[in-house]
């Protein structure tokens, strides 16, 4: 098996992955920004509770693994605790996650220009002066 790449950021860091605990059946879901992430996770949720009545809020159901905000033992320790089959969010592509056999990876891909488009209006929308402050951990 060959290691992943690694992808690192002021928000992500790929190297989470490495030494993750998965189980079989859990469901990668692998998107880069603003291509229909949060989409992709409600179809899982909704197939996977078979009702739209979700237990948690969504992004306490499919986390963020290697998103810097919680340390990796926190997001380690919340996926262990979780009962129901686990579908797990990154923006990593691929070949920086390891590629289990019982595992299944869906990735979602939308044309670059649209992302930049709809990245542009989110920028538009946040807190600039916040942002340092969630990546600190």
């Amino acid at each position: 098996m060959t290691t992943p790449v690694r992808y690192r950021s002021s928000e992500e860091d790929s190297g989470r992955w490495l030494g993750f605990p998965f189980r079989r059946g859990d469901v990668v879901i692998s998107t880069r920004s603003k291509s229909g992430t949060t989409w992709m996770q409600m179809i899982c949720a909704l197939l996977v509770f078979q009702t739209a009545d979700l237990p948690a809020p969504l992004a306490q159901l499919s986390p963020w693994l290697d998103w810097l905000t919680a340390p990796q033992r926190q997001v380690y320790d919340h996926l262990a605790a979780q009962r129901h089959r686990r579908f797990i969010k990154t923006h990593t592509p691929l070949d920086g996650v390891p590629i289990e056999p019982d595992v299944s990876y869906i990735v979602v891909a939308r044309h670059p220009l649209d992302m930049a488009v709809s990245l542009c209006h989110q920028s538009d929308n946040i807190d600039q002066e916040r942002c340092p402050m969630l990546s600190a951990c």
